[in-house]
């Protein structure tokens, strides 16, 4: 007889955040989303930090961080 291990799975809601902030809010952003979010469980997910090469608002044609 084959021995077959079975696991429990959880099946969760994945929730993708796209967020842009100056540089001086990163660490702090990315603090909070790791304390607010975090199971310590597998699946969590993971923090992606780029640089952002041009933001402008449609609505007033700011530019650069006014536009965050």
């Amino acid at each position: 007889t084959a021995y077959r291990r079975q696991r429990q799975m959880c099946i969760r809601d994945r929730v993708k955040l796209e967020i842009a902030v100056g540089d001086d809010l990163a660490p702090q952003v990315v603090e909070t989303i790791q304390q607010t979010a975090g199971t310590e469980s597998i699946g969590d997910g993971k923090i992606f930090v780029f640089d952002l090469g041009s933001a402008t608002r449609i609505r007033t044609g700011e530019a650069g961080e006014t536009a965050l």
